[in-house]
């Protein structure tokens, strides 16, 4: 039986604390579909502002 990794991804650590820009949410990206885990939780917690420009991008 294999078993599940999972991954937690802090944004704040790898890319800024403020998601301001559409490239912010297509480095997230690149970032999660380069991860070899099976599950991947997306830890919002630290961030402190997202601009509707990144929710945008990353929502679409």
């Amino acid at each position: 039986m294999a078993t599940e990794k999972t991954k937690i991804i802090r944004p704040d650590k790898i890319i800024v604390k403020d998601l301001t820009l559409r490239e912010s949410a297509d480095r997230l990206f690149e970032v999660l579909n380069s991860s070899k885990e099976n599950k991947i939780i997306i830890d919002f917690s630290k961030t402190e502002f997202m601009s509707r420009a990144f929710a945008d991008e990353y929502l679409n």
